[in-house]
């Protein structure tokens, strides 16, 4: 039963490719849940909070395909870790907007900029 996956980890660097990627989309897979759910308890509307989580799902139509692009012109290392830290870097701007009572505005500014979802 176990045979293909062996087959598939056996070649060099696969074991880390592959928790590497399990361990970012753990992330990934709440981020958007998150963003709702902290935007609807200080902004008091989940108008808003859907707006805001919808339009970096969106963005990410677009970014990942290019994200995508840029890993398979310049490689996973030379691409991944900016995008990581940009992808890190954006979603603490959007908490940092929220706590501080921003314009909505930048609100929409600061999810759609996080729309990377580096992997």
């Amino acid at each position: 039963m176990f045979a293909p996956y062996r087959r598939l980890f056996s070649a060099k660097g696969s074991v880390g490719f592959t928790t590497t990627g399990f361990l970012a989309r753990l992330a990934l897979s709440m981020s958007g849940v998150g963003t709702v759910v902290m935007t609807a308890a200080l902004r008091h509307s989940y108008g808003l909070a859907g707006a805001v989580g919808g339009s970096a799902l969106a963005a990410t139509l677009i970014t990942v395909p290019l994200l995508g692009r840029l890993v398979d012109r310049y490689g996973q290392s030379r691409t991944a870790v900016p995008a990581a830290i940009w992808s890190a870097a954006m979603p603490a701007a959007l908490v940092a907007c929220l706590a501080t009572d921003a314009p909505t505005w930048t609100l929409f500014v600061t999810n759609l900029l996080s729309a990377t979802a580096a992997v």
